[in-house]
């Protein structure tokens, strides 16, 4: 769905039904009001960046501690971290880049679409983490918001993170 707003709420009601897991994006200069409470229960997973964590931690923490949802907390350059369904949390750090960053636009987008796609392939949480950081770490490395590596880019470096036991980088 992207960053929820309330004008969404009526196609939750529409899409709930018909699917068996639910992402959502939230941002502080965004920040839903009471009628998310209502919405939480139908999420499987919320994202959203440190700073929106540091300015909603305890409602955030709240929801996923009553509704067993997964968080997941994005901060740029240090990396990311999460909190599963069980209260496990991870941390995974930022992906080494090998170029400077040409523009930051749509990070937190692939981010999210590579940890969900990753979630898709059966990965679980340290090497979702993996998988995601270094999607956003490539499409840092090209300009424009829909600037994106290649989808046989992807499965190979989904493939290799499965079978990467280690620390560090992940050559794919």
């Amino acid at each position: 769905l992207g960053v929820l707003r309330e004008v969404h709420c009526g196609l939750l009601d529409l899409v709930c039904p018909r699917v068996s897991a639910l992402a959502v994006t939230l941002e502080a200069s965004d920040w839903p009001g009471e009628w998310f409470e209502q919405q939480v229960n139908r999420f499987d997973l919320i994202f959203c960046a440190n700073e929106t964590y540091e300015a909603h931690s305890e409602t955030l923490t709240r929801w996923q501690r009553e509704h067993g949802l997964c968080l997941v907390v994005t901060d740029g350059s240090r990396g990311s971290w999460m909190i599963d369904r069980q209260g496990n949390r991870w941390q995974e750090p930022a992906s080494k880049l090998t170029q400077p960053v040409v523009d930051t636009t749509g990070a937190g987008d692939a981010f999210a679409s590579a940890f969900c796609a990753g979630h898709l392939l059966g990965l679980k949480a340290r090497r979702l983490l993996r998988l995601a950081s270094w999607y956003a770490g490539q499409k840092v490395l090209r300009a424009g918001p829909r600037a994106y590596p290649a989808q046989a880019s992807f499965m190979a470096t989904a493939y290799a993170i499965e079978q990467f036991e280690g620390e560090g980088t992940v050559n794919a």
